[in-house]
């Protein structure tokens, strides 16, 4: 098709050389004055545009052709209208419907939700200060779980009475393993005394070796399970050694060497005191007052009426 194109905007062209060198012939020839000025002029814009054609390619002829061309106008048979969809009892009129969810794209979407983290505790005492506990939770192989013993119903500003905790790690969903309340004492150098005890399970998603499991399943607070055992341990009341831990705490906080020596004050507040003998200085000067219900020594100076210094336990120098 280019090709034909080509060979007739040839033919054209050839022919209209023709007839502008026959036009300009007659022009000179024939035409005097004002008319062949004009016939010149005409000449020459017909050469002009010859020229121009001549320096076309044929694909900017063709295009230049179908610029030219006029546009055919095409009938277009008219549409007929869509029927009116209906308008549901609960949708408003005038708003579209939403689009209808596949069944695909919903299951696709869909998870199932994870089971909410759990631990059972069963504990005995098999022994004064011995505890034996199994544990069945739900969380995978791998989760570390903290295991102690705790004096039951403390309150929050009392001192803690207990072990510290024991890392056991889940298998099959289980734990199983032995507390001994001689190790790890609560508070240190103190011995448990009889009573209730909380045995407290717990998963903590912090800990280092807990993290990644934690943010795979999503948890964000600590796991505990708690049940409760009767231990003789000493066999000292656990109020009584509730007492004595509270007082120290107060002595450790409140007396310091060189404070006067008040022994109705220090009677009033921990019960009457026996004198030890002293080891090393001048008996004469330098007394040593042990309070049993405090569990605690103060050595003063009766000659300058102050505190030199307190001990725990008994002591003589």
């Amino acid at each position: 098709m280019l090709s034909v194109l080509n060979l007739i905007a040839s033919l054209l062209s050839l022919a209209s050389l023709i007839a502008l060198i026959v036009f300009i012939y007659y022009a000179v020839r024939k035409r005097p004055g004002a008319s062949r000025n004009a016939a010149l002029a005409f000449a020459g814009m017909l050469l002009a545009s010859m020229l121009y054609n001549a320096t076309m390619s044929p694909e900017q002829r063709v295009a230049e052709a179908a610029k030219n061309a006029p546009t055919p106008q095409v009938q277009v048979p008219a549409q007929e209208a869509l029927p009116a969809q209906p308008v549901s009892e609960t949708q408003p009129a005038g708003q579209a419907s939403p689009p209808a969810a596949s069944a695909s794209s919903a299951d696709s979407g869909s998870q199932k939700p994870t089971e909410a983290p759990e631990i059972n505790v069963q504990a005995e005492a098999t022994g004064p200060f011995e505890v034996k506990f199994d544990v069945n939770t739900n969380l995978p192989d791998g989760a570390v779980l903290a295991v102690s013993l705790g004096l039951a119903d403390q309150q929050p500003d009392d001192i803690a009475i207990g072990t510290s905790f024991e890392r056991f790690t889940v298998s099959g969903g289980k734990v199983s393993g032995m507390i001994d309340g001689t190790k790890r004492v609560m508070p240190m150098n103190s011995t448990l005394p009889a009573g209730k005890y909380d045995v407290e399970v717990s998963f903590h998603p912090l800990w280092e070796e807990n993290r990644a499991l934690a943010q795979q399943l999503g948890i964000g607070d600590s796991v505990t399970g708690t049940t409760q055992v009767e231990l003789a341990a000493s066999g000292e009341n656990a109020q009584v050694a509730q007492t004595r831990e509270q007082n120290q705490k107060w002595v450790m906080m409140n007396v310091n060497m060189g404070d006067p020596w008040d022994a109705a004050d220090f009677v009033s507040r921990f019960g009457a005191y026996e004198e030890l003998s002293l080891e090393s200085g001048n008996p004469d000067i330098l007394k040593m007052y042990y309070f049993p219900e405090l569990d605690m020594t103060f050595m003063v100076n009766v000659l300058k009426g102050q505190i030199e210094v307190w001990r725990m336990g008994q002591a003589h120098r």
